[in-house]
């Protein structure tokens, strides 16, 4: 497992998650990182992949090359509240000098080893989410990403085996 943190002057969060995606996709393949899962909580990702907005055109056909390259590996999206190790990691790259320079990591900084443990656990938990979330990845389109199976508890919530 390797992380990393960066600079970056993307003009909206959008862009820096799929900027973030795709640095992450080029760390795997140049570091043959295989066999790989693709884990993100930014559930746009996913249908970007499908169906590509033409504001994204050109780097989401970039993921789209470097996904086929490290053999079209499971894009799965989590449910995570708060992933405090990404977070950490995204406020230590912001202090960086060097902006598009990303700073690879093979071990955790001491910033995240607590919450990487937290991250880390087996613990089994069940989530309510929105009906149109649930809708958004049971979809044909996207459940070939291989997301896990979701439920109805009732006709608005959803429980989600995580």
């Amino acid at each position: 497992m390797v992380g990393f943190h960066n600079r970056t002057h993307c003009h909206n969060h959008t862009m820096s998650e799929i900027e973030a995606f795709l640095t992450g996709l080029h760390i795997a393949f140049t570091h043959h990182l295989l066999p790989l899962e693709v884990e993100t909580d930014f559930l746009e990702i996913l249908h970007f992949l499908e169906d590509t907005p033409q504001t994204y055109y050109s780097i989401i056909m970039s993921c789209r090359s470097m996904l086929k390259k490290l053999g079209n590996p499971t894009v799965r999206h989590n449910f995570r509240l708060a992933n405090m190790v990404a977070d950490v990691l995204s406020k230590i790259g912001e202090k960086l000098t060097l902006p598009n320079q990303p700073h690879m990591l093979l071990s955790p900084p001491e910033a995240v080893k607590d919450y990487l443990k937290a991250d880390l656990g087996v613990a089994l938990s069940s989530k309510l989410i929105l009906w149109s979330t649930c809708n958004k990845l049971a979809c044909n389109k996207l459940a070939r990403f291989g997301n896990r199976l979701v439920f109805s508890s009732t006709s608005t919530d959803v429980m989600v085996n995580l």
